[in-house]
């Protein structure tokens, strides 16, 4: 295993026990897996990307699975229009592109759109807010 690959391993086992997660083979390579997809993926292609290398974890353990790192905060769900519910690996702050005609999501970063809407929320000082997070997600359809 090269060095990368089992820095990787590590900071993934150290993931799961902070979560409070017993540290299992199957979580190990399901959240590396959603960690290495870089997008929204839903349960089933992240059954098909870990099936092509261990195919002794099923889809209901991957069910049970992404659940879990769900309940433990460690992933967020989110829907498309079609409620299709995708998974969310990427817990800093940031916006979506959701694509209507593909259902594919892109997470999109900008600083100053995320100060600009706290701001707002700030100065209408609205009784009984406390928002732990703004979610925007921008419908569009590709140009390609």
């Amino acid at each position: 295993m090269n060095k990368l690959k089992l820095l990787a391993v590590q900071e993934t086992r150290q993931r799961l026990a902070q979560n409070g997660l017993k540290v299992t083979p199957q979580r190990v390579v399901i959240l590396e897996t959603i960690m290495q997809m870089k997008n929204h993926p839903t349960v089933e292609q992240i059954y098909e990307r870990v099936s092509a290398d261990h195919p002794n974890i099923s889809l209901a353990t991957i069910y049970k699975v992404m659940a879990t790192f769900v309940e433990k905060g460690m992933v967020q769900t989110m829907l498309t229009s079609n409620d299709i519910k995708m998974y969310e690996p990427n817990l800093e702050p940031h916006f979506h592109i959701y694509y209507t005609d593909s259902n594919s999501i892109e997470d999109y970063f900008d600083d100053e759109l995320s100060d600009m809407l706290n701001n707002y929320f700030r100065k209408k000082n609205i009784a009984n807010l406390n928002i732990s997070d703004i979610r925007v997600h921008i419908l569009a359809k590709s140009t390609a």
